[in-house]
C-alpha cells in the first residue's frame, strides 16, 4: 500500500501543479484582480486604514501626542462610601457563558441475565412462546 501511495505522490505533487496553484490564486506571477472584489467586501467594514507612508515628522508628532496627553488619577475610594460594587469580570463571564450544571444521574439496574444455551430446547420453546403472545 505505501509503495502505490508513495507512486501516486510523486506523480500528482510536482512543480508544475504547484505552480498552477500559485497561477489560479494569484499569487505568482502577481495578478491584482486573480481574486473577485466580492470576497474582500466582509473585511472592508472592519479593517482600519494603514498608512502607507509615515515620514518622520508624523512619527514624532504622534509621539508627542502620546507623552503630552493628561493622565487622569483615580483616587481610592475612602471606605464606607460607596455601597454598590463594581461587578467582576468573572460575573460578566458567567451571564455570557454561565458554568454548566449537570443533574445527577441515577444509575440504571439491569436485570442480570444467566449464560444459556441458544440451541437448547428449553431456550427454542421459550422463544416460540414469546412469539406467539
Amino acid at each position: 500500500v505505501g509503495s502505490l501511495i508513495c507512486d501516486a505522490w510523486n506523480k500528482a505533487a510536482t512543480v508544475g501543479n504547484a505552480t498552477r496553484g500559485f497561477k489560479v490564486t494569484g499569487i505568482f506571477p502577481f495578478e491584482n484582480n486573480a481574486l473577485p472584489d466580492q470576497l474582500f467586501f466582509a473585511l472592508a467594514d472592519s479593517e482600519v486604514p494603514v498608512p502607507e507612508n509615515t515620514t518622520q515628522e508624523e512619527a514624532n508628532s504622534s509621539s508627542e501626542v502620546l507623552i503630552n496627553t493628561p493622565q487622569i488619577k483615580l483616587q481610592p475610594a475612602e471606605p464606607g462610601t460607596s455601597s454598590v460594587k463594581p461587578p467582576s469580570p468573572t460575573k460578566h463571564l458567567h451571564k455570557i457563558s454561565p458554568i454548566p450544571r449537570l443533574s445527577q444521574v441515577t444509575a440504571k439496574h439491569r436485570v442480570k441475565k444467566t449464560a444459556i444455551l441458544l440451541t437448547s430446547i428449553d431456550n427454542r420453546n421459550a422463544l416460540k412462546a414469546n412469539l406467539e403472545k
